[in-house]
């Protein structure tokens, strides 16, 4: 599983328990590298829904992921509401080895 997916069950996971409408996390690459290696606005689709700023659903979604899966060496909150998420390098080499494993099967 790449982990742009394991990620959005662990988002849907964490708006679950919240017992929050369920949406389609989206990801994208933070312009800045501080800001971690993907980030999501998760938290502006459901701030309306819940009826609650978007930094403080952020704050709720990101509490629920503990302890963090060992593929994230962190998780942070930006302002005015994203959740950005630092990969452990050692994921993506766990990534290149299954891709080097499958050879010219990779991606048929």
């Amino acid at each position: 599983m790449i982990l742009e997916e394991k990620l959005k069950v662990i988002l849907k996971k964490a708006v679950s328990e919240l017992g929050w409408p369920t949406t389609e996390p989206t990801f994208t690459l933070p312009k800045q590298k501080e800001h971690g290696d993907l980030a999501t606005n998760i938290a502006f689709n459901l701030a309306k829904q819940v009826g609650k700023p978007p930094i403080n659903v952020a704050q709720e979604i990101v509490s629920q992921i503990q302890p963090l899966p060992s593929f994230l060496k962190q998780i942070n909150v930006a302002n005015p509401g994203f959740i950005n998420f630092h990969i452990q390098p050692s994921a993506y080499f766990e990534r290149l080895s299954s891709i080097f494993k499958q050879g010219k099967k990779f991606g048929s």
